[in-house]
């Protein structure tokens, strides 16, 4: 039997998507969008219990605060340096593989 011409396309198909109907039939609701509902709740019962005010004092910064955004402010802050540090370490590694493969 011979090899198979890979510029024959009398028997091509086309492949099916991921986000095709017929691929996502019968999956239910998307992931995503259960969990942008359930962070909602969790971030409305945030605000709604922790409406108190806290005083901020950073540097130059002298402000009175719901306690509430304080927090969601904090935790900004921290998804804003985890993902630096993330594009950072992904920066050196994509290298380091890079004079890897140069080399060896």
């Amino acid at each position: 039997m011979a090899p198979s011409d890979p510029t024959d396309q009398s028997e091509w198909q086309p492949l099916t998507s991921a986000h095709s109907p017929e691929r996502r039939k019968g999956l239910g609701p998307r992931f995503g969008i259960v969990a942008a509902v359930l962070a909602g709740v969790v971030l409305l019962a945030l605000v709604l219990q922790n409406s108190d005010s806290a005083r901020l004092r950073l540097f130059w910064i002298d402000a009175k605060l719901p306690l509430s955004a304080l927090v969601l402010g904090s935790a900004l802050i921290a998804v804003v340096i985890d993902e630096a540090c993330g594009v950072i370490w992904r920066r050196r590694r994509r290298r380091q593989l890079e004079l890897r493969d140069r080399v060896g």
